[in-house]
């Protein structure tokens, strides 16, 4: 389904501003520089951010850039489907490959098609845990 909002470019970045929950099936128009990316929420992988830019990685590891903070992603992103793992990383549950945890205590997340581990942060690593009910 292709969410729709009359009177305005159909985009994250103006669609996060009227907080409607976008759910995993939904597709949405990511704006960068000066193209549309079609892309269905479900292949979102990871969200990076860069300030008051996002670095959004999708199924085919395509890497876009938009013009959004993290925060309003995350508000626009189905919960049961995004996690937030530190103050600059969402993942899409769904795609996460491996969790690990260091001798620190520490976990670390493996997502799918990703080289590089993500770090979680103590303070997210509760949520985590109770969400994907694991300790």
């Amino acid at each position: 389904m292709l969410n729709y909002l009359p009177g305005i470019s159909n985009n994250i970045n103006n669609y996060t501003a009227y907080m409607k929950k976008l759910n995993i099936n939904d597709r949405i128009f990511l704006k960068h520089s000066n193209q549309f990316d079609f892309v269905k929420v479900s292949q979102i992988k990871l969200i990076t951010s860069m300030g008051n830019y996002c670095s959004i990685r999708t199924d085919n590891t395509k890497s876009i850039i938009i013009r959004n903070t993290l925060t309003r992603l995350e508000e626009a992103l189905p919960e049961e489907n995004f996690l937030r793992i530190n103050r600059s990383t969402i993942v899409n549950l769904d795609s996460i490959s491996k969790i690990s945890r260091e001798s620190s205590g520490r976990y670390k997340i493996n997502v799918e098609n990703i080289k590089e581990e993500l770090v979680v942060s103590q303070r997210y690593a509760v949520k985590i845990k109770k969400q994907l009910s694991f300790g």
